[in-house]
């Protein structure tokens, strides 16, 4: 929706000579389309943590790991923020861990470089060696119908062949180079081989240098990367490493600015350093052209990341800013550099490069200090003149002659990201911009910019936001983004992404599934990446940009969990690959390397700090499992033993329990048994759950990996002499083997396998490319693969061996059942070997009893504890039978429909937390919403009461978009009308409202209280509400507008209800058996606190909201009871409500409503009684006056109570009146006028508006509290004597479960009762059953007797 950003837009002028340009561009804002993505918005609003301690802690030059860790666990126990140095800081301690001493100090260290990684050839674009990589790429293309919004990651160097058009080039920023020969259309990776990639965070420093293809033969190409300059005589499809410049030869420094002669295929110059080379003979040797060691400091840029990590960044270690070619003389290059004085100066050699002068100091030229972040270049369209240009600054333009005087200065104060001069058209400049995807474009040499996209992420002309380079070469526009590649092959009048088969993003978080293709990826400067199958299109975004980390759920890979840059998110997958939902969550665990239940997939346990916390209802809610007291690194639960946990803690110790947690014992290998290593990095444990792994880091080869067979009480040290001395970075056990595990190191180090029968470990393949570090690994045993995250994509290989001893398993989200209507999803959670498994089930007492599919569901109907088993064969034969005696406990069902409203939703003001309902079986041009709102507040903008969110189908009923400001204009949301769309209809702050919405093909109806509706007409488009949830209180545009409120009575119909129906309906709960249309119904009483379970009551569905959003006291004027309806009362005479008891009489000679009355008569007390009421009526009734007329009549109001009337005394009866949605204190009104005692009518005259109505007896006085000497009863009963009913009422202090007892006069239970009642709540019992006579109401809290009450039965 919309938020301002700002197009940048520029009047310069470009004189004709010497150029320095810096590009500006003033201010223009623009609204933004609803579709379109608001990163930029929440980007900046996040927090500055530059200075806090734990961030200042890494940046020491000796930073302590393990205090730097508890300074960050204590600041965010109590900041709830974002930032970009929390995301670097999360980076660098999971690398940082795996190289420190036992006091925690950092052992700094960079990566083991080999001359060359041994690969075969590329067998497809993304093979190297024997690993795939699987993305994410070859994503749906769902942005603008035919791009994808990532396309490789973070790419920062772009080169367009100009020599031969149909070759470009892309490198990334976490490594690989990727070719294409064919202009676009396909792309290989073409580096693997070499020790390109130990980035490990990167933002505006390029990683690869120039790529430069010589103008004499296209073919010939070399390419200034970290590992070193390389070579390439087939267009950049294989690479040779050039001698000298490279860090084998000469470690801690690399090439990065070329330039080519244009006579003479093999004269080339070269940075190296703070030097520059030059090579007569193609490369194969080379000589010291210049010398800058004496000039300025090297320059990073804006690069914002320390050296403190596991491989480094490797910064640039050159004072240098550009090496270009005179197009117009052979023997003319230039050179840019920063003086001793770190000033810009242009250096020129006239003899090939053989030797430099000095030419110009830029700053004494213009007089000013120029930013330090420069760039230049020369092309052929101006061959005498060159460009320079100033990035990650605000730039200005000077005009120089070619002997370096100054012409013009124009102050223009404007940032730039990126840009490029049109290599074949100097007055053809290009810009683009971090923080939008703008590419400006100006055609007269920069006077005069325009907008080529088409802004913030739009269509149809997507570019990926936050663009990083550009290269022009005639019509062909080249532009790297954090998002990868965008290709115009048309000067940009039209553009969009390729490169979907590159797989170079850097991944934040990482999670595979334990049994199918499904995984998650959280993408640097990008979305969440879900693989839902693998093949083309599989991958598909989550969320917004800045992803962070992410979980499969191990017991149920349909629900993944996601952070990214707007919030944290668990979504559900269904079956036909769509998203079943996507709901906001607020875990206090970290989504890194969750621990799953293996039989009870809602619960999971992770790492809060120095706790372990636990959620048994999917992420909604978490408490404490255990305070351990120190940092808690990884948490594993047995996967066959449920009982048993083990922790690692603070990197050096193993503690285990095998009471569920209750109790915990120290495991930690001895210092004799890891050689003196005291660095635990990982641990794993396996399917016997006495067998345990520990896997140490540090660059060392005594211990890297401990095993235990007897549960850490003793230890073997299993390493072999073949391992790398790389830190181990993680570890993870395959199940179903013979103790199988792999070792992943980072680096160019690889991955290994043992098992107990190997020797020694054995390397799984070969090729895998530099890896600045490992995000996750996993083996996935039914699809033979091995899988891990990393710093340039997700990387797959297949197993080391078959899981050949199957294991059965299964889980479910609750083995309770509570509702009978809701059948148990059974998923199949079992290990087996890669191919087609069969599966037989058997449920005792079950619907079905038996099954063979992979995720029965199945019905319980009778209340009892029942067996369920599994038995798995793979495709071997091998079978295994998992049997788990009294799994299912069937109880009595909660969701049934009440007759009152009993309880509702509360969303505090502050609550963000949206509770994702049912899918509604909703499907067509038709449906009504009907329910009972009340604001705590002005809503902010586009906060939404009910909402649901597809692809296909957007809808939901909220409040206004009022440029931001809070409001209570109610309105709907839906692709077929304006987002600031408002309606004539505000609710009132903290008063109760009955809200309806109808929807049809040409109009969509507003009710609120059942007045005449706010009407839009229009075009509306059929929806599909059985895809996705509705949620309470989802943030449907993004924008933080958060419902905060309450809610109640929620029922959704399959056609469009016309006002007479909304009306009747307004008072009275549903009815599902009977009420047509009726598809949907949260009456919010059938709730279940001990599993956090909300039931529907026409179809049983079950939704998760935790407990303190659950307000056990509605008291809204809704119950069962009659209702009926008069079209028009306009004239004097009696109006009999015909089945509510209620009669209206108007006089002559008064006004009348003149409009339709409605009455409904409620079988029920209202929330709150009239003061000092001894008895008053079983029902009690609202008046609607839907007249024109509301007030300034008056009518006797004949009411009839049959049994409540006992006396011909009318001074008896009194009426007590509030308005119509009230909840508030009764008043008084008069005293009957007449009275029959025969027929129980009751008449009050002088009616001047319509109201709730309640009767009291002052003669009829309750039996007094046998526990006389407490003031304050917990409970109060009415009436008494009593017919058919008694009504219970608990005073406001009563909390809790509740057991009411009926005894007779003998001390016999007639009747129980268990209940969980809150302050003011009211309990209606039948007494029909009983004879007449004298009984006792038992009141008891936890076995204890608190209240004990007589009354009579009639």
């Amino acid at each position: 929706m919309p938020k301002l950003f700002y197009l940048l837009k520029n009047v310069i002028v470009v004189p004709t000579t010497l150029l320095i340009i810096f590009f500006n561009f003033s201010q223009a804002q623009v609204f933004l389309d609803e579709n379109q993505i608001q990163e930029n918005y929440f980007k900046f609003e996040k927090v500055d943590h530059s200075s806090t301690d734990w961030w200042l802690e890494m940046n020491n030059a000796n930073p302590n790991i393990l205090t730097s860790e508890r300074m960050f666990n204590d600041y965010f126990s109590e900041h709830q923020e974002k930032s970009l140095q929390k995301k670097i800081f999360i980076r660098w301690l999971q690398d940082a861990r795996l190289s420190m001493t036992p006091e925690g100090n950092y052992i700094p260290h960079q990566a083991e470089v080999k001359k060359v990684q041994p690969t075969s050839n590329n067998l497809s674009e993304t093979t190297t060696g024997t690993w795939d990589a699987i993305g994410p790429n070859y994503a749906e293309q769902t942005t603008c119908g035919s791009s994808s919004s990532l396309t490789g990651g973070f790419c920062d160097r772009v080169y367009i062949n100009p020599y031969n058009t149909e070759n470009l080039f892309a490198g990334y920023s976490y490594g690989g180079l990727w070719v294409s020969q064919d202009q676009g259309d396909t792309w290989i990776l073409s580096d693997a081989e070499f020790a390109n990639g130990t980035n490990t965070y990167a933002n505006r420093d390029y990683y690869y240098g120039d790529i430069e293809a010589s103008s004499l033969n296209s073919l010939v190409v070399f390419a200034a990367t970290e590992s070193g300059l390389l070579k390439s005589e087939n267009g950049g499809i294989d690479w040779s490493m050039s001698p000298q410049l490279n860090r084998i030869d000469n470690p801690g420094t690399r090439p990065y600015y070329l330039a080519m002669s244009k006579y003479d295929v093999n004269v080339l110059l070269s940075t190296f350093g703070q030097e520059v080379y030059r090579s007569a003979d193609g490369g194969n040797t080379w000589t010291l052209a210049f010398d800058n060691s004496t000039g300025g400091p090297n320059h990073t840029y804006t690069s914002q990341y320390s050296n403190n990590s596991t491989f480094g960044i490797y910064q640039r270690t050159y004072n240098f800013f550009g090496l270009e070619q005179d197009h117009n003389d052979d023997n003319v290059f230039y050179l840019g550099l920063f003086n001793s004085s770190d000033q810009p100066c242009i250096y020129k050699s006239t003899d090939s490069g053989v030797s430099f002068e000095f030419l110009v100091n830029l700053n004494m030229a213009t007089g000013i200090s120029l930013p330090p972040s420069l760039h230049f270049r020369t092309i052929p369209a101006q061959p005498d003149k060159f460009y320079v240009f100033g990035q990650f600054a605000d730039g200005d333009i000077y005009h120089f002659n070619e002997d370096g005087t100054l012409v013009s200065q124009l102050l223009l104060d404007s940032y730039v990201e990126a840009g490029d001069i049109n290599w074949l058209d100097e007055n053809s400049v290009y810009t683009g911009f971090y923080g939008a995807s703008s590419i400006m474009k100006s055609t007269d040499g920069g006077v005069n910019f325009i907008d080529m996209t088409s802004g913030y992420g739009g269509c149809p002309k997507y570019v990926h936001p936050d663009v990083r380079d550009i290269d022009v070469v005639g019509d062909l526009v080249l532009i790297g983004s954090d998002g990868g590649l965008a290709l115009s092959k048309d000067a940009m009048a039209s553009v969009g992404s390729v490169g979907r088969e590159i797989s170079s993003i850097d991944l934040w978080g990482f999670s595979s599934s334990p049994h199918s293709d499904i995984i998650s990826a959280g993408c640097d400067h990008g979305p969440t990446k879900i693989r839902r199958f693998a093949g083309d299109n599989g991958w598909i975004s989550r969320g917004g940009g800045d992803a962070g980390q992410t979980s499969v759920n191990q017991s149920n890979d349909k629900w993944i969990y996601f952070d990214h840059g707007y919030g944290i998110f668990k979504t559900e997958l269904s079956d036909d690959n769509t998203f079943a939902s996507t709901e906001a969550i607020q875990p206090s665990i970290s989504l890194h390397r969750v621990t799953f239940h293996p039989n009870f997939y809602q619960t999971a346990f992770g790492v809060n700090g120095t706790k372990v916390d636990v959620t048994h209802n999917n992420f909604t809610s978490f408490e404490t499992f255990y305070e351990f007291g120190e940092t808690v690194n990884r948490v594993l639960l047995a996967p066959t033993d449920t009982t048993i946990f083990y922790v690692l803690l603070s990197n050096n110790k193993i503690r285990m329990s095998n009471d569920a947690g209750a109790t915990w014992s120290i495991v930690t290998p001895s210092s004799t048994a890891s050689s003196g290593q005291s660095n635990i990095v990982d641990i794993a444990v396996g399917d016997n759950p006495n067998h345990i792994w520990a896997a140490y880091g540090n660059w060392q080869n005594e211990a890297k990996i401990l095993q235990s067979t007897d549960g850490g009480a003793t230890w073997n040290n299993i390493t072999s002499t073949n391992l790398p001395s790389t830190p181990v970075s993680q570890i993870v056990y395959q199940r179903g083997t013979d103790g199988g595990v792999y070792l992943a190191f980072a680096g160019q180090s690889g991955v290994y396998y043992k098992n107990n029968n190997l020797t020694e470990f054995q390397a799984l393949g070969n090729g895998l490319p530099m890896l600045g570090y490992i995000r996750n690994i996993y083996a996935v045993s039914a699809k033979g693969k091995y899988r891990m995250g990393s710093s340039r994509g997700a990387w797959e290989h297949d197993l080391y061996e078959e899981s050949t001893n199957p294991i059965a398993d299964f889980s479910v989200s609750s083995n309770k059942s509570k509702c009978g209507l809701t059948p148990i999803q059974f998923y199949q959670n079992s290990i087996h070997s890669s191919g087609d498994a069969t599966y037989s089930w058997t449920f005792e007492g079950g619907d079905p009893a038996i099954s063979t599919g992979s995720n029965p569901s199945v019905t319980y109907a009778n209340i009892g504890s029942y067996a369920v088993s599994l038995t798995i064969t793979d495709e071997l034969g091998n079978s295994h039978t998992k049997l788990m005696e009294d799994f299912i406990q069937v109880q009595s069902s909660v969701c049934g429909a009440d007759d009152v409203a009993g309880k509702m939703i509360d969303l505090p003001v502050g609550q963000t937390n949206r509770p994702a309902l049912s899918n509604v079986p909703i499907s067509g041009n038709e449906f009504t919403i009907t329910t009972w709102v009340k604001l705590h507040e002005l809503q902010n903008s586009f906060a939404q009461i009910v909402s649901t969110n597809t692809p296909n189908t957007r809808f939901g009923l909220g409040f206004a978009f009022m440029n931001y400001t809070a409001n209570s204009n109610l309105i709907f949301t839906s692709p077929d009308i304006n987002y600031w769309e408002t309606s004539s209809l505000n609710l009132q702050v903290e008063q109760w409202h009955y809200v309806a919405i109808t929807y049809s093909p040409t109009e969509v109806k507003i009710y609120l209280d059942g007045q005449e509706p706010w009407v839009k007409t229009g075009n509306f488009q059929a929806v599909d509400f059985s895809q996705s949830p509705f949620y309470i209180n989802n943030d449907i545009h993004n924008q933080g507008g958060n419902f905060h409120g309450q809610i109640d009575e929620l029922a959704f119909y399959d056609y469009a209800l016309s006002q007479e129906e909304i009306r009747e309906k307004r008072h009275l709960v549903k009815n599902p058996s009977t009420e047509n249309g009726l598809v949907t119904y949260y009456q919010i009483n059938q709730y279940d606190a001990d599993e956090s379970a909300l039931y529907e009551v026409v179809g049983g569905h079950q939704a998760t909201v935790i407990s303190s959003l659950i307000n056990d006291v509605s008291p809204i004027p809704v119950a069962t009871g009659a209702v009926a309806r008069i079209v028009s009362v306009t004239t004097n005479g009696d109006y009999d409500f015909v089945g509510t008891d209620a009669v209206i009489e108007i006089s002559n000679g008064v006004n009348t409503p003149n409009g339709e009355v409605v009455v409904t008569r409620l079988d029920t007390a209202p929330n709150i009684v009239p003061t000092n009421a001894s008895a008053l009526t079983p029902q009690y009734w609202v008046i609607n006056n839907y007249g024109t007329n509301t007030a300034g009549f008056e009518a006797n109001l004949k009411l009839t109570s049959t049994d409540f009337v006992t006396s011909e005394l009318t001074s008896n009866y009194t009426l007590h009146v509030r308005p119509e949605n009230s909840i508030d204190l009764w008043q008084e009104y008069d005293s009957a006028n007449s009275v029959s005692s025969v027929t129980g009518e009751m008449v009050f005259t002088e009616i001047g508006n319509f109201e709730q109505y309640i009767i009291t007896d002052a003669m009829e006085t309750s039996i007094e509290n046998i526990n006389k000497e407490k003031e304050s009863p917990v409970v109060q009963i009415s009436p008494n004597p009593a017919s058919d009913y008694l009504m219970v009422s608990f005073n406001e202090k009563a909390k809790g479960e509740y057991q009411l007892s009926i005894f007779d006069l003998a001390g016999k239970a007639i009747q129980l009762y268990n209940i969980n009642m809150a302050g003011g709540s009211l309990k209606k019992i039948d007494l029909t059953d009983l004879t007449s006579g004298v009984y006792f109401l038992s009141v008891q809290q936890v076995g204890v007797e608190v209240e004990s009450i007589q009354f009579v039965k009639k």
